[in-house]
């Protein structure tokens, strides 16, 4: 479970909303409720997609960019929400 939860910071911490977005702010300070969101729908997505992939230095981030059209809906709508597009 910490795993997981660690996945999911480097995930964030590794800039995950260009997997929905070619331009995106910098990650936000996430609440307790915001990360346990985001655990609960990319946390599968990221054991499926990228469980052999070693954490750090954005290598999960990538690896679920690498699989952005695999992710679930919820993960996807959690991403959008957590860290919105820059507007132009």
């Amino acid at each position: 479970m910490l795993r997981t939860g660690l996945i999911t910071l480097a995930l964030l911490s590794g800039a995950a909303a260009p997997a929905l977005a070619a331009t995106a702010a910098p990650p936000p300070s996430l609440t307790l409720a915001e990360k346990m969101e985001l655990r609960q729908n990319c946390g599968p997505d990221i054991r499926k997609l990228c469980g052999n992939v070693s954490p750090g230095d954005g290598r999960v981030a990538a690896c679920m960019r690498t699989h952005r059209d695999e992710l679930n809906k919820a993960c996807k709508a959690t991403l959008a929400k957590l860290m919105p597009p820059v507007a132009h």
